[in-house]
């Protein structure tokens, strides 16, 4: 009896893993949401994570598991958070839509709690190659669940202009916020998190696949997998989305493969140098050096071209991509231009939160106290957009700095950050 029940323990973790890998993609399901009380982020993998870190992870602790060397520095990153976090209830914290800070911290210590089991639980549990065969399985069946409601999406919005009823009551299941006209959002909370989700999982998985020649499948279509295949639609859908920082987190990431070439080629090139037979070594030296500068000019010229094409490919389908394009008015500061790139919202985030940070540069403000500091921190330019003026005074949400790193400055200071 007792070898039934581990058994079937192991099922359990195995099916609990199965299902925090297909369900990645959905970020925001409004079940959750509504039971938890979350306004935005309720990701229901979090039901297959519950289970592995009651019965998996924390067995595995008991019986003398080692955590995984790179958690040493996330651990000390997970203690500077608290203090920051500790420390805001000795200074003087503005106060904003009558949020109390015990509450606001509550939520953010929260949600480092939940990043923290996924990333123990993700670090440790596929420790064998047939479960991280597994796993890349799933996310690969995640990925093209995401891939064929994009492209149903577009389908309807690029041909009819609007979405069938069905399809925005299928949306409304799945997520707290409805389908975007003329984005594609997948099966998350809005198109950019389906961008970020396709740049930080789904493309680089691919796109390493598709390099290394591997695939967690046998099925091939001549020497095509499954994962060449994916890689050319999560790109498709990447452009869909319209995500600017999308589209430039995607061609940073392609850069890299690119350095790599270059570094191959000019060795390659250097090897067929060597063996030409010039009057001396000088000679050959500078050669060597002409023909290594002369190249990365070419690539670089190369490269920026591609960027180029590739950004004003897109800007044919997106009016504020076409703004790059376009001859700017006359302005007087970089915000009224960041304004003309209806990108200036962003900017009065980042620049508020880089003022805080200026004045708690230590430690920082604590996790998620960000929000109340931002009413005397944000430009005079601020207040003359329209996103700004209804958040602070018709929502019921604190603003952020929608920037990780200008985040981590802000929240948790240089200690934290580094």
């Amino acid at each position: 009896m007792f070898e039934h029940a581990n058994r079937l323990f192991h099922w359990s973790w195995e099916a609990a893993w199965a299902v925090m890998m297909l369900l990645l993609p959905i970020t925001s399901l409004p079940l959750l949401a509504h039971l938890v009380g979350s306004d935005m982020v309720a990701a229901p993998a979090a039901f297959g994570l519950v289970w592995l870190v009651l019965l998996w992870f924390v067995p595995y602790l008991v019986r003398g598991g080692k955590l995984h060397p790179q958690a040493i520095p996330f651990l000390a990153f997970v203690s500077v958070a608290f203090i920051s976090s500790a420390a805001a209830f000795f200074v003087n914290v503005p106060s904003l839509k009558d949020r109390s800070l015990i509450s606001r911290e509550f939520q953010a210590l929260v949600t480092l709690g939940v990043g923290t089991c996924f990333y123990f639980v993700v670090s440790l549990f596929p420790n064998t190659t047939t479960r991280l065969k597994t796993a890349l399985q799933w996310i690969n069946v995640g990925g093209f669940i995401i891939l064929a409601w994009s492209f149903t999406q577009a389908y309807y919005t690029y041909t009819s202009g609007n979405y069938a009823p069905l399809l925005s009551d299928i949306q409304h299941m799945i997520s707290e916020r409805g389908l975007f006209s003329g984005r594609v959002t997948g099966l998350a909370f809005e198109p950019s998190w389906l961008a970020h989700q396709l740049n930080m999982l789904y493309l680089p998985l691919w796109l390493a696949a598709t390099v290394q020649r591997y695939s967690s499948y046998r099925f091939r279509l001549w020497r095509i997998t499954i994962e060449n295949i994916l890689l050319v639609g999560g790109v498709a859908v990447l452009f869909l989305s319209f995500s600017r920082v999308g589209l430039l987190g995607f061609l940073l990431g392609i850069a890299y493969l690119f350095l790599e070439l270059n570094g191959y080629l000019i060795k390659l090139i250097r090897a067929r140098l060597a063996k030409v037979n010039l009057r001396s070594q000088r000679m050959q030296r500078l050669v060597r050096a002409l023909s290594s500068g002369l190249l990365i000019v070419i690539f670089l010229v190369v490269y920026v071209s591609m960027a180029f094409g590739v950004v004003y490919g897109a800007s044919q389908y997106d009016a504020r991509l076409a703004n790059l394009f376009k001859k700017p008015d006359q302005i007087a500061n970089v915000f009224q231009y960041a304004n003309q790139l209806y990108f200036a919202e962003r900017m009065v985030y980042w620049a508020a939160g880089w003022n805080i940070f200026g004045e708690h540069p230590i430690i920082g403000v604590g996790l998620g106290n960000a929000g109340f500091y931002f009413q005397n921190k944000f430009r005079i330019y601020a207040w003359s957009l329209v996103e700004i003026n209804l958040l602070m005074d018709h929502s019921n949400y604190l603003p952020n700095t929608k920037a990780l790193w200008v985040r981590l400055l802000t929240e948790t200071g240089l200690v934290g950050f580094a």
